[in-house]
């Protein structure tokens, strides 16, 4: 399990005309309910692109018909009942929305495979219209490098003249309106292998499929998870290297303790008025630091030309405890980022071993997703909170979670209160803090149009 593309069962014309010829008994007669793009819960998205479902609806039966026009990872498949849901998280092309716009309703007519090619065509009643005077047609062009779906219809007075409604690709080469030419299949091989696995039954290969999908859903959200720990790698380094960098200039500041209490012991010698001295060097002793011949130290102050030397004290030690904060700050920041280091690297390594694993570990991988982003996961947030999921799983400080399942993100120093409220926050966000007094800022990260209860 090393590529999310897997071994595709690419199927040949043969096949191809076997597996029609199971399903067709299968939804012949059927009438079409709606066309959807499936939900991929398993998939990071949520969906597949270029996916499809056909839902068929019967006096006796229902069924479903799935159709893929990815490249390289095209196919067709049919199974009993309703068949997945719809997914609320795909968009829809004009292309989608105009097939099930026209299709729905349609009563199925037939399902054939072209000749030697690898091409079938699903027949359906157009609206309005007798299926002995007008059918449509769901063209499916399952060539691994150029697949594409397109939309027919077929007038009874003009035979095989299939005029072109909609295509899935849009580019000036494919335009519709033109009629659609059917390949004369020469250059197909006479009698290509059959895999009987794929064809015993109409739905062999949709379980074959789903496997597929599987692994490769297991595969793209192991991919998912370590790009993001990379990500979250590269940031604790970051931090680590910043705060080290603080610690180093903090290093380089000078002993603003000292010099203060060096000054304030020295007020009285000051002349008075003393403004002569602003902006002067003021030799001050220091009497807890002696020379080789036991007098004071002599440390040289510089007087701020703004300030008086009182003045210069207090700011002397409104420095000293500036610097003390960026020290325990930037400590704590080097912590943290060390320790995220340690886990983001452990987690890597377990993601690897996931990754070669021959069969996929689903347990063992939310175990592990759980464990790097436990609200997103544990809390199982509603498809409507996918944009604050983002920021949660950005955020490296304290999460907590409500009564009622939210997100609280909080900052435990003032470089994360800044980093929360002005790179986290968004404009439906609850902000909260502690009213009159200093504190951490908390986060309630709330998608558009909605609120939070008042517990």
């Amino acid at each position: 399990m090393t590529s999310p593309n897997l071994n595709w069962p690419i199927l040949n014309w043969k096949e191809i005309a076997l597996c029609v010829e199971r399903i067709k008994p299968r939804i012949q007669g059927l009438f079409i309910d709606r066309v959807i793009i499936p939900e991929r819960t398993q998939f990071p998205s949520g969906y597949t692109k270029h996916e499809w479902a056909i839902r068929f609806t019967g006096k006796h039966s229902d069924g479903c018909f799935f159709w893929s026009i990815r490249p390289k990872q095209t196919y067709f498949a049919y199974t009993a009942g309703k068949g997945p849901k719809a997914s609320t998280l795909a968009t829809h092309s004009p292309f989608s929305l105009f097939v099930s716009k026209t299709l729905k309703g349609g009563r199925v007519l037939d399902l054939e495979a072209l000749p030697q090619e690898r091409i079938i065509i699903l027949w359906v009643t157009a609206e309005g219209s007798r299926p002995d005077v007008r059918r449509i047609g769901l063209v499916l062009c399952l060539i691994p490098a150029h697949p594409e779906a397109l939309l027919v219809e077929e007038l009874a007075a003009q035979p095989g003249n299939w005029q072109i409604l909609a295509r899935s690709r849009t580019s000036a080469a494919h335009q519709t309106g033109t009629p659609f030419v059917i390949p004369a299949g020469a250059n197909a091989p006479a009698s290509p292998p059959i895999r009987e696995s794929l064809v015993q039954d109409a739905e062999s290969l949709f379980l074959h499929v789903e496997t597929l999908l599987g692994h490769q859903a297991y595969l793209l959200r192991i991919q998912t998870s370590t790009s993001s720990l990379k990500a979250k790698l590269q940031l604790a380094q970051d931090r680590s290297r910043q705060g080290q960098t603080s610690l180093r200039e903090a290093g380089t500041e000078p002993d603003y303790v000292r010099q203060g209490e060096a000054l304030k012991a020295s007020l009285y010698q000051l002349p008075s008025p003393s403004l002569h001295l602003k902006g002067q060097s003021w030799k001050v002793p220091v009497y807890d630091s002696f020379d080789e011949d036991g007098s004071p130290h002599i440390l040289d102050v510089i007087i701020d030309p703004r300030l008086t030397p009182n003045q210069q004290v207090e700011k002397f030690f409104h420095l000293a405890r500036r610097k003390n904060r960026r020290v325990e700050e930037a400590t704590t920041r080097v912590q943290q980022a060390e320790e995220n280091q340690s886990r983001w690297a452990s987690a890597l390594t377990e993601l690897q071993a996931l990754a070669t694993s021959p069969e996929p570990q689903w347990q063992a991988l939310e175990k592990l997703e759980l464990k790097l982003n436990p609200l997103a996961n544990a809390l199982k947030f509603k498809e409507k909170n996918s944009q604050s999921l983002g920021r949660v799983s950005g955020w490296m400080g304290k999460i907590f979670r409500s009564k009622d399942g939210l997100p609280i993100l909080v900052g435990r120093n003032k470089t994360e209160n800044l980093e929360l409220t002005f790179k986290h926050a968004r404009g439906n966000d609850l902000w909260l803090h502690l009213r009159g007094r200093p504190g951490s800022h908390a986060i309630i990260p709330l998608s558009s149009k909605q609120t939070a209860p008042l517990e």
